[in-house]
């Protein structure tokens, strides 16, 4: 009964541990976040560097996510929507500073 007890304890205590699929998400998001907040803090960028970094975080387009719908608590879906603000105005940042021609 003890290695019973002990087993379940160690599942819960794992399972806890781990990141929650929305938790996953919003880590990616955030980096996705900061890599074009980088890009818009240049003073020039090619649209090449704008598309490969779209390009690299294609994985987070919810039409890529099953049951995107589903997939935050309540905190993330707010956290979620903080970081798509944060990037729709770096967006716009680098619409300013882009150059397709590079």
């Amino acid at each position: 009964m003890k290695k019973f007890i002990f087993t379940v304890v160690a599942a819960v205590a794992l399972s806890a541990c781990s990141p929650s699929p929305g938790e996953t998400y919003l880590t990616e998001f955030e980096k996705l976040e900061n890599d074009i907040s980088q890009l818009a803090e240049q003073a020039e960028v090619c649209f090449s560097e704008i598309e490969a970094t779209m390009d690299k975080y294609d994985h987070l387009n919810p039409s890529n996510q099953e049951d995107f719908d589903n997939l935050f608590s309540e905190a993330e879906q707010q956290r979620y929507n903080e970081i798509e603000d944060g990037i729709e105005e770096q967006l716009k940042k680098l619409r300013d500073i882009f150059d397709r021609d590079c």
